[in-house]
């Protein structure tokens, strides 16, 4: 199946237009989801991007200049399918953010192993596979907390859910003709439960991968670090003005409409690591306690 996608990019970066854009996607039957996001220096995902897409255009909503409280009621609304691929990353950040996940649920890669296009198949083989389009994946890399991001770069973002709107209506067409439908909403159902995607900072750990087949000793010491990480990330977070002087560090405080592809704002990354640095030396109690106990736990081991 090969296809011509032409279908416009919209950028929201003013409460106007996501107000405008909220109102005609109310009377949709489905809307494509996706998410783009940094995850490098913090334990939380910092959200920067949410693609929204309904067959007739493809928008870029930028978190980093508007508030997403309209969005929320939208993305629960029951009558209206959100469709996503792999949506569990980004209904860990749905979750975090709103306190639940969008429903009801179709997840392109759940549908893809069901009607056995490819098993755990990512979104770039998806692609290929259904409408023979080749995915740039040298743009996946982009830091989606920096402003102006490049128009290249929006595009690319735009795609993930210009695709998918393309994607889902012959998925649902071929679950349909198999009998599967029900298969898919059952799977999908279990995956839009906010309980699956909330995890303590403390317990962080227990989600390493291969956790299970590391000697017990090892386990401890994974879990020691762990609460290391979290007393340096309370010291951080804790000194007065941090957040809002990294984030201006950094390039991503919220601003003036155009900001997504108009304003420059270099990173500062040197700044940014001395900053955390000076943090946790100004709080040097938890750490300090920490290293103990990490000390402590393997000396018993």
């Amino acid at each position: 199946m090969t296809v011509s996608i032409a279908v416009p990019t919209l950028i929201i970066d003013t409460p106007a237009a996501l107000e405008s854009a909220i109102a005609v996607w109310k009377t949709r039957d489905w809307l494509a989801v996706d998410t783009e996001f940094v995850r490098e220096d913090t334990y939380h995902a910092r959200l920067c991007l949410v693609q929204i897409g309904d067959g007739e255009t493809a928008a870029c909503i930028d978190t980093l200049a508007v508030d997403l409280a309209p969005l929320w009621p939208l993305l629960a609304d029951e009558r209206i399918v959100k469709v996503l691929h792999s949506a569990s990353q980004d209904y860990e950040i749905f979750a975090e953010l709103s306190g639940d996940c969008p429903r009801p649920l179709f997840d392109t890669q759940v549908a893809a192993t069901i009607l056995g296009i490819g098993d755990q198949i990512g979104y770039a083989g998806l692609v290929k596979a259904m409408l023979d389009i080749e995915v740039d994946k040298s743009l996946s890399r982009t830091n989606w907390a920096k402003r102006p991001i490049p128009q290249p770069a929006i595009e690319y973002a735009a795609d993930d859910v210009r695709h998918l709107a393309v994607i889902y209506p012959e998925l649902l067409r071929r679950l349909d003709s198999t009998g599967r439908t029900e298969w898919l909403e059952a799977d999908c159902a279990a995956l839009t439960d906010p309980a699956m995607y909330r995890t303590e900072p403390e317990d962080a750990w227990k989600r390493l991968r291969g956790l299970a087949r590391l000697a017990p000793v090892a386990q401890h010491r994974a879990a020691a670090a762990g609460q290391l990480g979290l007393a340096q990330q309370v010291n951080d977070h804790c000194r007065p003005g941090h957040h809002h002087q990294a984030a201006e560090q950094e390039g991503d405080v919220p601003g003036q409409p155009g900001d997504i592809m108009r304003r420059q704002r270099p990173q500062q990354a040197a700044h940014r690591r001395a900053d955390k640095n000076q943090a946790a030396h100004s709080l040097p109690r938890a750490p300090e306690l920490r290293k103990v106990q990490v000390q402590s736990a393997l000396e018993q081991d």
